[in-house]
């Protein structure tokens, strides 16, 4: 493809924060195929600080579906030359629509027939992927993870990405502000801080106290200092758990903007999460990851979820069955984690 045919390029990523950094390689290789388009990103609200500092990117274009039509004008009037949908939705499909623009690229699963239907009326190049997670539950087979499969409708397009690193561009502000965070934590550089984000979906079918008793596990195994990140949904379990846990090597600290986070995280040796986007933010951060998964779609998930780019361990939440109720086997779990810790430790030389 000649320069000229893609002089204003729109990449439309509208869902969620980690999906946003799994997508940030796709920004780097439209920038050097084509250094002189313009490019802009169609993001959500909730995840556009993603790309803010971003270098790849020169405009961010916030998505309000509760102004679609209003958003729709401001997308024809971009006059883009091409479209990038990467979320295999037709909401996004349908941004891409209304742009207008000449080339319309995106993927759908085969196995949604009416967003495959809605697709090929939205999009001008289509990708189409064979294996959807349900699809994993009884046969083994192998799908590409989520920075390959954004990578791969640059195909349409004639480029081969040479690079797939994550970028989460950090300041020095925020670079400053999370060393700041850090010193009045007691915490130093020199200190072995393994990172912890209490969510939801961390905590979610365990025991109560199962946490807390998780904590002093790590402090006691490893001599560690464990740094516990939140958001605010998980404010009004915290202090609950600090009651519990009651040790100057344990410390929470929350509400932090995204870019700070991320650099707080930077000062761990790793990071323990769910597989939600506090994984991918860690990942990008360049720090190692121990994720914990569900045990549904595991099979899917694990191939196209993991961290990406750095060392990782995988453990998945099993469950067990007592009569006719079931739960998270917790012990199986917290020994999981603490094998994947001591497993990432090791190779680190710790």
């Amino acid at each position: 493809m000649h320069l000229q045919e893609h002089q204003h390029i729109a990449v439309m990523r509208t869902d969620r924060v980690g999906d946003l950094i799994l997508s940030t390689p796709v920004f780097a290789a439209l920038r050097n195929a084509y250094p002189t388009a313009r490019i802009t990103a169609v993001v959500s609200r909730y995840s556009h600080e993603v790309l803010i500092g971003n270098p790849n990117v020169d405009h961010i274009l916030i998505y309000d579906d509760r102004r679609s039509r209003a958003r729709y004008k401001e997308l024809r009037d971009q006059h883009f030359s091409t479209a990038l949908a990467l979320a295999p939705i037709s909401a996004c499909h349908r941004l891409a629509f209304a742009s207008r623009a000449p080339r319309r690229i995106g993927y759908v699963y085969r196995s949604r027939p009416t967003a495959l239907a809605a697709a090929r009326l939205y999009l001008t190049d289509l990708l189409v992927c064979e294996v959807d997670q349900k699809d994993l539950e009884q046969t083994y087979r192998t799908v590409p993870h989520e920075v390959e499969q954004n990578l791969e409708l640059l195909k349409y397009l004639g480029i081969t990405p040479q690079e797939t690193r994550l970028d989460l561009h950090i300041s020095s502000r925020e670079t400053a502000d999370a060393a700041a965070i850090l010193s009045s934590l007691g915490m130093t550089r020199e200190s072995l801080i393994l990172g912890v984000h209490l969510s939801t979906a961390l905590v979610e079918q365990l025991p109560e106290g199962f946490f807390s008793s998780f904590l002093k596990a790590l402090v006691k195994a490893f001599g560690a200092k464990v740094l516990v990140t939140y958001g605010p949904k998980e404010e009004s379990w915290v202090h609950d758990i600090e009651d519990q846990v009651r040790s100057r090597f344990v410390q929470f600290v929350g509400y932090l903007p995204l870019k700070t986070w991320a650099a707080l995280i930077g000062h761990c040796r790793l990071f323990i999460s769910a597989n939600t986007g506090a994984a991918h933010v860690a990942a990008a951060a360049g720090i190692p990851v121990v994720c914990v998964m569900e045990d549904k779609f595991f099979a899917y998930h694990s191939q196209r979820w993991h961290p990406w780019g750095v060392p990782y361990v995988l453990v998945r939440k099993q469950h067990v069955r007592n009569g006719r109720y079931g739960g998270v086997d917790s012990e199986q779990l917290k020994g999981g984690i603490l094998e994947g810790v001591a497993a990432i430790l090791e190779v680190d030389g710790t």
